[in-house]
C-alpha cells in the first residue's frame, strides 16, 4: 500500500512538472509575440500616419511644381497644424519622426510621433491669402499660427530644398524600421521541431514555406524541401499555427 502512495505521489509530480513546462513554453511564446507586435507597431503607425497625410494631401492638390511658405506654432501644435490643414484642403507639410520616450511610475517604454523641425509647418504659396484670413480670424479651426516673415517679407523655399527634408525623414523612417528589427532579433522563439513556417521576412526566401530541422531560439535550420537547409532568423517565420491550410500545402 506504501509503495502504492509512493508511486502515485511520483506520477502526480511528474505530470506537475510536465504542466509547469506547457505553461512556461506557452508563457515564452506569447511574451515573444507581443514583443514582436511591439517592436513593430512604431512603424506601423508611422507609415499610417504619413500615408494619411500624403493621401490626403494628394486628394486635395496635385502637387505642382512651386515654392512653398513657412508657418511658425508651437512645438506642441506643429503636427496637429499639419493635418488640419491637410484635412482642409491644403498643400501643407511637415517632416515627422519617431520618438522613444518613458512614461508611468514603471518608466515603460513607448513610441509616439514626433516633428523632426519642431514648430515649422511648410505650405505652397498659393495658399497664402487663404493662410492670411486663417489667421485674420477670431475663432479659427485650426491650431493657432503665423506666417514667418524676414526683413518684411515671406522667404519663399524651392521644391529642391523639400525634397532634402523629405530624403532626412526617408532616413528617419529607415533607421527606425532597422531599430525595430534589431528589437526582434533579440527575442528568442522555440519553434519545434519538424513545424512548418513560412518565411514572413526575408528578402531571398520571402513567401516560402519549410519544415523546421533545429532551432536554438534565434536562428532556425529550415528546410524547403530540397538536399540543402536554411539558417534564418527565427523572428522572421510565420509559424504553422498561423497559415493556411493553402499555405502550408
Amino acid at each position: 500500500m506504501g509503495e502504492q502512495t509512493e508511486a502515485a505521489k511520483i506520477r502526480e509530480r511528474i505530470a506537475r512538472q510536465k504542466l509547469a513546462r506547457v505553461r512556461a513554453l506557452r508563457a515564452t511564446k506569447a511574451q515573444a509575440s507581443l514583443a514582436a507586435a511591439h517592436a513593430a507597431k512604431p512603424v506601423e503607425r508611422f507609415h499610417q500616419r504619413m500615408a494619411r497625410l500624403k493621401t490626403a494631401a494628394k486628394h486635395h492638390h496635385p502637387a505642382p511644381v512651386g515654392r512653398w511658405c513657412i508657418l511658425r506654432t508651437s512645438r506642441a501644435r506643429t503636427l496637429p497644424l499639419a493635418e488640419s490643414l491637410v484635412q482642409a484642403g491644403f498643400d501643407a507639410w511637415t517632416p515627422v519622426e519617431e520618438a522613444e520616450r518613458r512614461s508611468g511610475r514603471s518608466r515603460a517604454r513607448e513610441y509616439v510621433d514626433a516633428p523632426m523641425m519642431p514648430g515649422f509647418v511648410f505650405a505652397r504659396e498659393e495658399h497664402i491669402r487663404e493662410l492670411l484670413g486663417i489667421i485674420g480670424m477670431h475663432s479659427s479651426p485650426h491650431p493657432s499660427f503665423s506666417i514667418f516673415v524676414h526683413a518684411g517679407r515671406a522667404p519663399l523655399i524651392g521644391d529642391r530644398s523639400m525634397d532634402e527634408l523629405r530624403r532626412l525623414e526617408t532616413l528617419a523612417i529607415r533607421k527606425l524600421e532597422d531599430r525595430a528589427k534589431a528589437r526582434n532579433s533579440r527575442v528568442r522563439r522555440d519553434l519545434a521541431i519538424g513545424s512548418t513556417v513560412k518565411v514572413k521576412e526575408d528578402g531571398n526566401f520571402l513567401g516560402m514555406v519549410g519544415v523546421v530541422e533545429a532551432c536554438d531560439g534565434r536562428s532556425a535550420m529550415i528546410n524547403f524541401g530540397g538536399k540543402q537547409s536554411f539558417k534564418i532568423d527565427t523572428w522572421r517565420l510565420l509559424e504553422d499555427a498561423l497559415l493556411t491550410v493553402s499555405e502550408a500545402a
